[in-house]
């Protein structure tokens, strides 16, 4: 449940573009890392991302919007 970095190119907290072009989005959950999918848009992975902070860190996520 960290700030979005300096260098992230997806401009979302919890997303990478992968090698293919699609963009992976993940989650940190007590120092694990959990794949969230693979989506078409970085908004698409931001959102399925919010969603799943919401559930893991209630009031406290930290959110793309």
């Amino acid at each position: 449940n960290k700030s979005k970095q300096r260098n992230n190119s997806s401009g979302y907290i919890g997303v990478s573009k992968t090698k293919n072009g699609k963009f992976a989005a993940y989650i940190m959950s007590q120092g694990k890392r959990y794949s969230l999918g693979r989506y078409g848009t970085a908004k698409e992975a931001a959102e399925v991302r919010d969603y799943h902070a919401k559930e893991l860190h209630g009031e406290f996520a930290k959110l793309n919007s």
